[in-house]
């Protein structure tokens, strides 16, 4: 009986140990805020450019974004607006995004790449959340999917950082990386511009200065 309680605790020990670890795993990224949670972060300027898989493109001379990062891993409530956007579809037109959530996470771990997964927040029934929209006069579209932001700025494990960098990189409409290492691949934007779905990438978009309101961040391997 001695013998059996032994092998028993024995085995609970190496469980608990790689739950431990598995945990750990899954939380080896994460946010450093100097002043706690939520921190809001705001920006404005720059342009932005969007292109499609049919070479549509979308250019913005005017931008703007808010949010908040709202826990370790977690940026919520971020929306953006691109005006005074030009395309073949036609002038004047203006992109709003959904309320967006962000999820941390490595692009490349040894090349200390991370990034943001970028989805809407907002899910009806079994369809895809809605990502954003396109407006040109009375024509509208719906931008739906996913999409990775590289995090340029703040540098992974460099404290004391008041302002986000985020970039993109896509081509002919495929987003570059499609998803996180490690997790699922294709992840992307689409849109219905015609009587067809066509893939949607960003080639630059949001401020190329995002603030943070009051303190500083650092994000942790």
């Amino acid at each position: 009986m001695r013998h059996r309680s032994i092998v028993l605790l024995a085995l609970a020990s190496v469980m608990a140990v790689g739950a431990f670890t598995a945990a750990g795993a899954s939380a080896s990224l994460s946010f450093h805020p100097s002043a706690g949670f939520p921190v809001k972060f705001s920006g404005s300027g720059g342009k932005a450019e969007f292109e499609s898989a049919k070479n549509v493109d979308v250019e913005c001379v005017g931008q703007s974004v808010t949010g908040e990062i709202t826990n370790l891993t977690v940026v919520s409530k971020m929306v953006g607006t691109f005006e005074k956007c030009t395309t073949e579809i036609g002038s004047k037109c203006e992109i709003k995004t959904a309320s967006l959530k962000g999820t941390l996470g490595y692009i490349n771990k040894s090349a200390e790449q991370i990034g943001l997964d970028l989805e809407g927040e907002t899910k009806v029934g079994s369809e895809e959340p809605v990502w954003g929209e396109i407006k040109c006069g009375e024509y509208k579209a719906a931008i739906k999917g996913h999409v990775i932001a590289r995090i340029t700025e703040p540098p992974l494990n460099k404290p004391a950082y008041r302002t986000m960098k985020l970039a993109f990189s896509e081509t002919k409409g495929v987003q570059e990386p499609g998803g996180f290492e490690g997790g699922p691949s294709g992840q992307q934007l689409t849109w219905k511009p015609a009587a067809f779905l066509e893939d949607l990438g960003i080639i630059e978009a949001f401020p190329g200065i995002i603030t943070f309101s009051g303190q500083t961040l650092e994000i942790k391997s």
